[in-house]
């Protein structure tokens, strides 16, 4: 089925980046009329994580569209006609191939030949094999020779996180695309029609796009990458044409994903394991946390979430980090009962929270709860951290004017985000050539190992004369991406995560500056 192009100044329910007048496609077997799935509701009721699997495997589904019956774009150059289910095939192809170079990521393959599948049952497939996002290939056919690479993602207005990732990915995609010489169109997102039935369950529209929206539906990341328009005679000429320049386009799929991910190609590096330096089969020397992770082990700092694996992108709790706080103190005694309505006495955490509350290191989210299974922010980290040490900052909030998101950090979080990037313990990172916090994102274990490195090293054991910060960080520019699906239930025994935290000489906790988490 032929795509026709649709302007963006002709649609209100469409936005793009990246360029003004994108142009996108629209075909009715892609669009609302197609299948719509029931909510999957995971954890927490609605948020998956920004990392992958507890594992640290990635598992992606590629999806060739179109297929069988339905050809999708064609076109006729030099004599040839051109069907889009071939191309978008041959690309994806070759893209698993190359991500299959790479250690710890399975691809799956929505169909590899030419049969067809309907948009609703290729999101379920995905379901089905647990992925962790879902890449659906095609190209394009504007009806008017437009040229260009685009990619469409959700708008994020309901379960935003899976829109952060897919435009994460995305985002990569259309540099790894540009570089090849395509130009780069941006993303396109689109609304459902006004429909009794057209609106997810918060009460947002839904989006517009099958995959998209049933993926959205399915708690897993879904996007549609168009790589050329079939129609323009430029980009069929120098990335369609051969077999060689197909493989080309899926070899930068490939690369994006890879780079998003941060995947270790085979052989290239060694697991800590391998060194001897840790148990951790999923900790590689290559990797920006490596020395972090293995300096908590050795320190018996945090252990591993089981006897073999760190699981360096898995999302911490409230809980699992007050636990981890409450067994490096090792208190002599047990805290009084405490007052959040929603930490059950059976619960593995129990002991800490009360710990943390009558120590003023958490009054919690400032409505009477605790909230132990939320997911924690990188400003709840750090406030968490600052309270634990009884330390002092100043109020200004000077350190964060050098970062180019300082002002999103919370008013309550101003003086712990700056005492931990005064003590070295938080150095950002660097996004499009300036330096960030992320302060509302979430914090993965590699994360947190990185800050309890710092603290010790630059806090606990830090002497008079030394001022030098730690290099070792955070990887706070990283997409939120992954799943965090490893939260402990709140009636089962404590986890392997972090049990075997120690004491040391550090000072007690201060009851001073407590103030709630919640943003």
């Amino acid at each position: 089925m032929k795509k026709k192009f649709i302007s963006l100044f002709l649609a209100t329910c469409m936005a793009a980046s990246a360029m003004s007048g994108a142009l996108a496609t629209e075909s009715k077997i892609e669009g609302e009329e197609d299948v719509t799935l029931a909510p999957v509701f995971e954890d927490d009721g609605d948020i998956r994580s920004a990392q992958y699997n507890s594992d640290g495997k990635l598992v992606i589904t590629l999806d060739p569209g179109h297929g069988g019956y339905d050809s999708g774009a064609t076109h006729t150059w030099d004599g040839k006609t051109i069907l889009e289910k071939n191309l978008n095939l041959k690309i994806a192809l070759a893209c698993k191939e190359e991500l299959e170079k790479y250690e710890d990521v399975t691809v799956y393959m929505t169909r590899s030949d030419d049969t067809y599948i309907g948009l609703a049952d290729r999101v379920v497939y995905a379901k089905e094999h647990d992925s962790d996002i879902i890449v659906s290939m095609h190209n394009n056919d504007a009806g008017n020779g437009t040229t260009g690479a685009m990619v469409l993602i959700s708008r994020g207005e309901y379960r935003p996180e899976l829109a952060e990732i897919a435009r994460g990915v995305g985002t990569k995609i259309l540099e790894q695309l540009s570089a090849l010489g395509l130009k780069n169109r941006g993303f396109l997102l689109r609304s459902s029609s006004d429909k009794p039935d057209n609106y997810y369950p918060n009460g947002a529209i839904m989006d517009y796009y099958s995959i998209v929206r049933n993926a959205t539906l399915q708690n897993m990341p879904g996007m549609i990458i168009e790589h050329a328009f079939l129609d323009s005679y430029s980009d069929y000429k120098n990335y369609l044409s051969t077999d060689e320049k197909l493989k080309a386009l899926g070899v930068a799929d490939a690369k994006a994903i890879v780079e998003y991910y941060d995947l270790s190609l085979k052989g290239a590096s060694k697991t800590a394991a391998e060194l001897g330096d840790a148990p951790f089969t999923d900790v590689r020397n290559d990797k920006w946390y490596y020395n972090a992770a293995v300096f908590c082990y050795q320190n018996n700092l945090m252990q591993g979430t089981s006897k073999t694996e760190f699981s360096p992108n898995v999302i911490m709790t409230r809980a699992m980090f007050v636990q981890a706080l409450y067994n490096y103190a090792k208190p002599a005694e047990k805290a009084a009962a405490t007052t959040f309505t929603d930490v059950n006495q059976s619960s593995w955490y129990y002991d800490a929270v009360c710990w943390a509350e009558q120590n003023k290191i958490s009054e919690g989210m400032g409505d009477g709860t605790f909230a132990p299974n939320a997911k924690i922010t990188r400003e709840q980290f750090i406030r968490l951290m600052f309270a634990y040490a009884g330390a002092e900052s100043p109020q200004d909030g000077a350190a964060l004017k050098n970062f180019s998101d300082g002002a999103k950090v919370a008013e309550w979080a101003v003086p712990s985000m700056c005492w931990a990037i005064e003590n070295g313990i938080v150095v950002g990172d660097v996004q499009n050539g300036v330096k960030v916090l992320d302060p509302k994102g979430q914090t993965t274990r590699a994360q947190a190992a990185s800050v309890l490195k710092g603290y010790v090293e630059n806090i606990v054991n830090k002497k008079p004369e030394e001022t030098k910060p730690d290099e070792t960080k955070p990887n706070e520019g990283e997409q939120t991406p992954s799943v965090d699906e490893t939260k402990p239930d709140t009636n089962e025994q404590t986890p392997s995560t972090d049990e075997q935290t120690p004491n040391t000489d550090d000072k007690a906790p201060s009851d001073e500056g407590t103030v709630s988490e919640a943003d």
